[in-house]
């Protein structure tokens, strides 16, 4: 896991949105979604629940977000 897909978490769990949270950072949504899946794979767990008007963290991406959070901002 790399610092990228850490600020790529947070930017999406911060904005709910990955559309938004790829315009903010300047980035393609693509590029942010193949980030979230990769810490989703190394993790082993979903952080977040896709739904068509954005996302909403999981209980594991809920205690995922509050460590890194705490440990990037």
């Amino acid at each position: 896991m790399e610092l990228a897909d850490l600020r790529s978490f947070i930017d999406v769990a911060e904005a709910l949105n990955i559309r938004r949270a790829a315009t903010a950072a300047g980035v393609k949504p693509s590029t942010i979604s193949r980030r979230i899946a990769k810490i989703e794979s190394e993790l082993g767990v979903s952080v977040f629940e896709r739904h068509s008007s954005g996302v909403r963290l999981t209980r594991a991406g809920r205690d995922f977000f509050q460590t890194t959070s705490s440990v990037l901002h």
